[in-house]
């Protein structure tokens, strides 16, 4: 196991070919819009969708929209067996699953048939044949993840930063609302889940610690605030790349 965990993680690191980024970090929290009845009415279901919707305030139904969303985007799928899927798909991330858009039916599957996932933001006035106005909008990497439960399973990932140690992200839901998580992925393939405090942050780096606590002293870093983690994790990578 430790050793499909090291090759998976090999694959995040040197797939991308890029340098340390960050990748859409308000998440999908832009841009939502209703999608018509009329568009799931010919739905193929492949196994059961899970999670019924959430009921409450509006910033209950604000998180559940960020978790379920109602866009359809372009995007890529990989699946577990190699198969590639390219074009008009949704992940619902309350449910756990991936609705792709094939010959005028919608097709589900759950989150572990799924290797990787890309979904595209396309500029304005782009069209499907204008494959260059398009950029990534997120990058999903499947891989096996314990979690608090103990029973490891593979799980979809969102790359926020890319690096020795790299910055995943994923919702998950609490007693009421969905929220999203943070973890570090270090170099042998360890998935370790940060809290929103900076002593929490800095011990899920492999080492570096002292100078990490001067970093965010010095750059007045808040670890409520997304962009300063991303801040941290980047430097954090100077430092061992050094």
């Amino acid at each position: 196991m430790k050793t499909k965990i090291s090759i998976t993680a090999c694959l995040i690191f040197i797939s991308l070919g890029l340098s340390a980024q960050n990748i859409d970090l308000d998440g999908w929290i832009d841009g939502w819009r209703e999608l018509s009845e009329t568009a799931d009415r010919n739905i193929n279901w492949i196994g059961e969708p899970g999670e019924s919707d959430l009921a409450g305030s509006l910033w209950s139904h604000r998180r559940r929209e960020v978790a379920s969303p109602s866009l359809w985007q372009s995007g890529t799928v990989l699946f577990e067996d190699g198969a590639r899927f390219d074009g008009p798909l949704r992940y619902d991330r309350a449910r756990k699953i991936i609705q792709v858009q094939v010959g005028g039916k919608t097709r589900i599957y759950r989150e572990s048939h799924i290797s990787k996932l890309e979904i595209f933001e396309e500029s304005p006035g782009a069209t499907s044949a204008s494959v260059g106005e398009k950029r990534k909008k997120a990058v999903y990497y499947s891989l096996p993840y314990a979690g608090e439960k103990g029973s490891q399973s593979p799980k979809l990932f969102e790359l926020i930063v890319k690096g020795n140690t790299s910055l995943l992200s994923r919702w998950v839901k609490g007693n009421v609302f969905y929220s999203r998580k943070l973890y570090l992925i270090n170099p042998k393939g360890k998935i370790t889940e940060i809290k929103r405090r900076r002593g929490s942050v800095i011990k899920g780096f492999d080492g570096k610690h002292d100078e990490l606590k001067s970093i965010v002293k010095e750059e007045k870093l808040n670890m409520y605030d997304m962009r300063h983690v991303i801040t941290l994790v980047q430097e954090y990578n100077k430092l061992v790349d050094q």
